[in-house]
């Protein structure tokens, strides 16, 4: 067992520590004075605010980040991850409910007008995120002005819910898949609005060789609304194609099921018509179609201007509905069966003739209807099959009327 005593300092040592006292003195002195302020090399905390907006109200968490700020998604689960986000909710301000519990969690919180998002930043720059006007935080392509002004010519209607703009042939509305890098009209949006406003949203989507309409939702809550019209079938697309051949009858009503079919190659994909004589493979996908149509010009046995109305959305469901079942492919779909030399006076290697010319939904006063002027080229290549233009120069208005995801081309 050992006892622990008090120390007791002995004469020769006593003298020893008064020396080093009188030696640490001055350095007892600094110790007083306040300490030196050195430039820091870490960022100073600081929250960034936002307030939800009206459009924003229901969405996800992390979606307002990402969409309405602008903040890339890594850096959205950083933040979760380091439970640097909160929310105080609008019901109750005192009431922070913070966003550490995980990131799924994080992704699937709602949020609601009025809310506040709290970002409690540790060094990323996050500046006026409410009025979102910076280029790099909106993430949007740079186009030229010479390429903005003529993205907003293609508008032919506008609301506070939609823009319709007349999309030329040959500019696909999404761009390549499998890395390929290639002019969209998603490359373009940021043209159709001003910088500090919310990018369009697509609703639906044409060919890259289709002319003619596409709509654009100005926000969330108006995609959503358009986006339910286009799947329970309100709205009516009225589609203009220049075919080879007779169209007998004149007018009818298609049904039919049609499935993807593929060669050695993604490439050689192609939308088929099954039917007994033609049945599709085990794995294939099998999709109900139904298309309207009816002959509005025959010039002889070379060419029909045909009108499409179909009631569902199918992958080049018009172009196999022209070839497959009808028996007079579109001309210049070289994919579905249109080839060089069927028709005299066509040009070779041409345009697809087909184009997306009206389109209409609601009833009485609240009824919306947009209309696509026929493009030049494909009204010249037209007047040279033959086909005469007056009965739909005398439908089409002189400017789309207003009252207040699918791809059939």
């Amino acid at each position: 067992m050992f006892l622990l005593q008090p120390f007791r300092q002995q004469p020769h040592q006593r003298s020893v520590v008064n020396a080093c006292a009188s030696l640490l003195a001055p350095v007892r002195g600094l110790a007083s004075q306040p300490p030196l302020s050195l430039p820091s090399t870490t960022p100073p905390k600081e929250t960034t605010r936002s307030v939800v907006p009206p459009k924003w109200n229901g969405a996800s968490l992390s979606r307002y980040l990402t969409k309405a700020l602008g903040l890339p998604v890594p850096l959205v689960q950083r933040l979760a991850r380091k439970k640097l986000l909160r929310v105080a909710s609008n019901s109750s301000p005192d009431n922070h409910a913070s966003s550490s519990r995980t990131v799924r969690a994080l992704a699937g919180r709602t949020v609601a007008t009025g809310d506040t998002i709290e970002i409690l930043d540790t060094g990323i720059a996050i500046d006026d995120v409410d009025a979102r006007a910076t280029q790099d935080a909106l993430n949007r392509p740079r186009i030229s002005p010479a390429l903005a002004s003529e993205t907003r010519a293609w508008i032919v209607h506008e609301d506070d819910v939609c823009i319709a703009i007349n999309k030329p042939t040959g500019l696909p509305v999404h761009g390549g898949s499998h890395g390929s890098k290639r002019e969209s009209l998603t490359d373009r949006l940021g043209a159709l609005v001003s910088d500090d406003a919310e990018l369009p949203r697509l609703v639906h989507r044409i060919d890259k060789g289709t002319s003619g309409i596409v709509l654009l939702a100005k926000d969330r809550v108006a995609a959503e609304k358009l986006s339910a019209l286009f799947r329970d079938g309100s709205v009516t697309k009225e589609y203009l194609a220049i075919v080879a051949g007779t169209v007998s009858p004149p007018s009818g009503r298609v049904l039919c099921d049609l499935y993807r079919s593929t060669n050695d190659t993604r490439t050689d994909e192609r939308t088929s018509v099954a039917t007994t004589a033609n049945p599709a493979s085990a794995n294939a996908k099998i999709e109900a179609a139904e298309t309207g149509y009816r002959v509005l010009d025959a010039t002889g046995a070379a060419v029909s201007l045909v009108m499409f109305t179909p009631a569902t959305g199918r992958k080049h469901q018009l172009r196999t509905v022209a070839e497959n079942v009808l028996g007079t492919p579109i001309v210049g779909d070289y994919k579905y069966g249109f080839r060089d030399g069927r028709i005299r006076e066509a040009p070779r290697g041409g345009r697809l003739m087909l184009h997306l010319y009206r389109m209409s939904w609601g009833k009485g006063s609240d009824k919306v209807q947009i209309c696509a002027p026929i493009p030049n080229e494909m009204r010249v290549v037209g007047e040279q099959l033959g086909v005469r233009w007056g009965k739909i120069q005398a439908e089409e208005p002189p400017q789309s009327s207003s009252s207040s995801s699918s791809s059939s081309s």
